[in-house]
């Protein structure tokens, strides 16, 4: 389950360009970096048209049964569920970030990435009290993850990102493994907050 990301834009062009794109429309704070946690307005990609777009949305759906934020799909069942079929169909997004963080059951922190390349996590997207939410969606772990957590974010590659965004019949196969990341301890514990997963 994924409940943090980083977004740095320091040293990649990809994200850089990201960020340049993603400008807050009026009344939106400004664009967070570093470290993005549910309910941070951050830059999300989408497809418009044929091309793709950069915009600024809020980390989670509301909770429909009470408090919190839902945060997670899960690929396999996302086109079951009646909260993201829709979003599956016509509002898929992608989220640009350095790395992802996942707790092994110590609560021991790990950073994952891809050297020398941003990731692309595969999201969705709805509209939501006068601003857009995503949620990202997950799938089983690889072998990048052994030992720490039994999900992951669906990752895409850069061959697979315009066809999630734009085409919809690609989206079966996209829905596939993902890349083998760079797994590095990160940083002391920390309590970590717990987050509604679908």
């Amino acid at each position: 389950m994924c409940t943090r990301y980083q977004f740095s834009a320091e040293g990649c062009r990809a994200l850089q360009r990201i960020l340049e794109l993603a400008r807050p429309l009026p009344g939106q704070s400004e664009i967070k970096t570093g470290d993005i946690r549910p309910g941070d307005l951050a830059p999300v990609l989408v497809g418009e048209g044929a091309k793709i777009a950069a915009r600024l949305m809020r980390w989670g759906y509301s909770n429909p049964r009470g408090k919190g934020l839902i945060v997670n799909a899960r690929a396999e069942s996302a086109g079951e569920r009646p909260m993201f079929r829709q979003s599956l169909a016509v509002r898929r997004c992608a989220l640009a970030a350095s790395s992802f963080y996942e707790w092994d059951a110590e609560k021991r922190k790990y950073r994952f990435s891809l050297p020398g390349e941003p990731l692309y996590m595969a999201g969705l997207y709805e509209p939501g009290e006068g601003e857009e939410r995503f949620v990202v969606l997950t799938t089983g772990a690889n072998a990048s993850l052994l030992g720490i957590h039994e999900r992951m974010p669906l990752l895409l590659t850069r061959e697979s990102l315009r066809p999630w965004l734009l085409d919809g019949s690609a989206v079966k196969g996209i829905l596939a493994s993902a890349p083998p990341l760079l797994r590095q301890e990160s940083d002391a514990p920390e309590q970590q907050t717990l987050y509604c997963a679908e």
